[in-house]
């Protein structure tokens, strides 16, 4: 081989090794914008995950933890009638994932109370009067 014919040669193997290095470049972008997107739709996934679970909670007529936004659960009711001039009744629901209690008040005064299974009030009907911490003891 001469000179021009390995210069040739040279060339040829340069411009593959370019186009190798461009297509290993479009490929490498390619699967950033994959990875971003997949996170993104992950977020997204992680998004209507809490989105579905409140959803499901409300059509379970669940209250959501106001800290954690998990579904609180029911701990009893109590009748307090008696005791208060105002409320019938109170609820007390905890959280199972960061400990809160919650203590709903029922009105006496409610017209829409059903006294069967069903209680049906309006959300306006519930007093809450504290979001506290459960004791390490319970």
């Amino acid at each position: 081989m001469d000179k021009k014919e390995l210069m040739e040669k040279f060339r040829q193997l340069k411009l593959y090794a370019d186009l190798a290095i461009e297509k290993e470049t479009r490929a490498y972008n390619k699967v950033a914008r994959l990875e971003e997107e997949m996170s993104g739709l992950k977020e997204e996934v992680k998004n209507q995950k809490l989105i579905t679970e409140q959803q499901t909670a409300r059509a379970n007529s669940s209250m959501l933890c106001w800290h954690c936004k998990n579904p609180l659960t029911w701990g009893g009711d109590h009748d307090i009638e008696e005791e208060d001039e105002t409320y019938c009744m109170v609820t007390n629901l905890s959280c199972q994932e960061c400990g809160c209690h919650v203590d709903v008040y029922l009105p006496k005064d409610t017209d829409q109370l059903t006294l069967d299974f069903g209680l049906k009030t309006t959300e306006k009907d519930y007093v809450i009067q504290e979001n506290k911490k459960i004791p390490e003891r319970f």
